[in-house]
C-alpha cells in the first residue's frame, strides 16, 4: 500500500493549479506577428510564437508553447488569440 503525506499531496495539487505566466523579456516580440517569440513568452496568437503555438494560460494571457506541451500545465492548447493587445 502506498502511503501519501498531507505535504505531498498538497504540493502536487498546488502545481496542477499553478498558472503558467508569460516571460517578460520577449515583450518587443508581443503582437508584432514575425514568428519571432520563444517558448515561454507571452503572444497574442500563433504568428508571434517561433513554434507557431500560441497557448491560452486560462487567464487570458497567451505563452508560446511546443505543441506537444501546449495542454500541459493548465494551458488550453495552441490556436489561443487575445481580444485585445494590453
Amino acid at each position: 500500500m502506498v502511503r501519501v503525506s498531507f505535504f505531498t499531496a498538497l504540493t502536487m495539487a498546488a502545481s496542477v493549479l499553478a498558472i503558467v505566466v508569460p516571460n517578460k523579456d520577449g515583450a518587443k516580440n508581443v503582437g508584432n506577428g514575425k514568428g519571432l517569440q520563444f517558448i515561454t513568452g507571452g503572444c497574442l496568437n500563433n504568428a508571434d510564437c517561433v513554434t507557431a503555438c500560441c497557448a491560452g494560460n486560462g487567464a487570458g494571457q497567451g505563452v508560446c508553447s511546443a505543441a506537444i506541451a501546449a495542454n500541459q500545465g493548465g494551458k488550453t492548447g495552441c490556436g489561443f488569440v487575445a481580444k485585445s493587445k494590453k
